[in-house]
């Protein structure tokens, strides 16, 4: 930011992301000082008044905002259109940061934790808005002032570090019990990863499933899977249990797709290598559908006909009405409404208070270096996810260098997947599973000169490694299965020549997209 306003010999340059509040400081500073150096206060702002419609850039696309002004203040911020993803952008675009832009009449103001991309776009567009309208933008650097940090203290039965689809899940169980809870989430909104997910569930549903053939291909999928030599005695105990249960299936003339709890655990176990523990891949099976109607009941939709959704192994797929994960965490979120359960948003979790060897409470710090500690009566919940975000530790635990460079791969992971509940595990005491493993997504760029529809927009295109199109590399040869799971898919495309490779597909793509399409990534185009 200094080096910028080197440049710019000006203090209005861009803050930096996840510095804002360091950013904004500064340039406030600079500004104030700019003021002083040149014998004059900080000027008033003046605008010319009318609406102005200015255009930044989001995260997923172009934000286009309309604001208004009177002759001394800006009176109206509005979204027009935009491309950023529902549940994360609401804050950002709709309600707290326009409302602070108007508050403290002043774009120095924070951004919105998780979702700084959207942020800066709303705060770029309404400044080009008062540039258009005559104002010296200096003039709206006023940053509101901080107070000293404070140290606070909340106590509840359970403390969640992490407001997902996890977290969300565990509180939800937990007041169930009649407990009390408290969930700290670091970013501005709940979600998480689950928030852009496919908006997928998958689990056996023998009265949707009544509606679908039982295949020759099919049929040959299972039992090649029941004719695989067991590698160990688990494995082929539940071989035999599937192939009691397919045998039952076809002796009683059923012709629509057989699924159960075992072949479902079977299939996923599979995909795995193999290397994954059999009794937890299990129980994660047999409660599925059990789970499935628990977010039914709290409000989640889906619809009425079952898929092989993108990335899945079989019609086994309950795809949500709603777009991506929004309809997992609405449901979720819905349920904690009237319950005995608070939201501390903003708020990063720090380190775990241990008493006695056992885990008592959380220290954390929210946005403004205020310390707070939240006390459990029962017990505390990590549900903070993985570390794709955090280059440090991908670092770390890349050292057998079985895994290329992640350092270089921004992924698919929201900004707040940092490892922060694996740290402060590891420093409690805990230890890590051995092995290990990722799954690393590609996405493929469309070529220069692809023309759309004017419905749809042009970018990044999806395309799962399990829809129906021939993969080939730069030598135009095919060169494997296309039906694979993404970890095979993508490692194989890897593999070729030059590291990358090609997918075909004909004029039928928007029709055949669809039937795989459950998270509505071809909305975009």
């Amino acid at each position: 930011v200094a080096q910028a306003m080197l440049d710019a010999q000006s203090a209005d340059v861009d803050g930096v992301a996840g510095a804002t509040v360091s950013s904004t400081a500064l340039k406030q500073a600079v500004s104030q000082a700019i003021a002083e150096a040149s014998g004059k206060e900080q000027a008033a702002a003046h605008f010319v008044p009318g609406a102005y419609t200015t255009t930044a850039q989001g995260n997923n696309g172009a934000v286009t905002v309309e604001t208004t002004f009177s002759e001394d203040k800006i009176e109206k911020i509005e979204v027009v259109n935009h491309y950023e993803s529902q549940g994360v952008c609401e804050k950002a675009l709709f309600t707290e940061l326009p409302q602070a832009i108007l508050d403290e009449q002043s774009l120095a103001v924070d951004t919105i934790a998780g979702a700084t991309v959207a942020s800066n776009a709303l705060i770029s567009a309404v400044r080009q808005a008062a540039e258009q309208a005559g104002c010296d933008v200096s003039a709206l650097m006023n940053a509101p002032e901080k107070k000293a940090p404070e140290t606070t203290e909340y106590t509840a039965d359970v403390i969640i570090v992490g407001a997902g689809g996890a977290g969300l899940s565990a509180a939800v169980a937990a007041t169930d019990e009649g407990t009390s809870v408290i969930l700290i989430e670091k970013e501005g909104y709940v979600g998480g990863n689950t928030l852009v997910s496919g908006g997928i569930f998958n689990c056996p549903d023998e009265d949707m499933q009544k509606e679908v053939e039982m295949t020759a291909g099919v049929k040959a999928l299972v039992e090649s899977a029941l004719a695989e030599t067991p590698v160990s005695e688990e494995h082929a105990q539940l071989i035999a249990k599937v192939k009691e249960q397919y045998d039952a299936h076809n002796a009683a003339g059923k012709t629509y797709l057989f699924d159960s709890v075992e072949w479902f655990t079977l299939q996923t176990w599979n995909a795995g290598d193999k290397v994954a523990d059999l009794k937890l891949v299990y129980t994660m099976c047999e409660n599925a559908y059990d789970t499935m109607t628990w977010l039914h009941d709290l409000g989640w939709t889906y619809k009425s006909d079952i898929r092989q959704g993108a990335g899945s192994l079989y019609q086994r797929t309950h795809s949500s009405v709603d777009h991506a994960g929004v309809g997992f965490i609405n449901a979720l979120s819905t349920g904690l409404e009237g319950r005995d359960a608070q939201i501390v948003y903003s708020t990063t979790a720090k380190e775990l208070v241990m008493q006695d060897g056992k885990c008592v409470g959380v220290v954390a710090e929210d946005r403004d270096g205020n310390t707070i500690t939240f006390h459990a009566n029962k017990n505390v919940i990590l549900a903070t996810g993985g570390f794709a975000r955090n280059k440090e530790m991908l670092a770390e635990y890349n050292t057998s260098g079985k895994w290329p460079d992640l350092t270089k791969i921004t992924g698919t992971n929201m900004p707040g997947i940092t490892g922060d509940g694996i740290r402060m595990a590891l420093w409690a005491g805990a230890e890590l599973e051995a092995g290990g493993a990722c799954m690393i997504w590609n996405r493929a760029i469309l070529p220069a000169g692809f023309e759309f529809n004017e419905d749809r927009m042009g970018g990044d295109i999806f395309l799962p490694g399990s829809q129906p199109f021939l993969h080939v590399n730069v030598n135009g040869e095919r060169f494997m299965n296309e039906d694979q799971c993404y970890p095979m898919s993508y490692a194989a495309g890897a593999n070729q020549p030059k590291h990358y490779s090609w997918i075909v597909w004909d004029g039928n793509y928007w029709d055949d997209i669809a039937q795989f399409d459950t998270c509505g990534c071809s909305r975009l185009y």
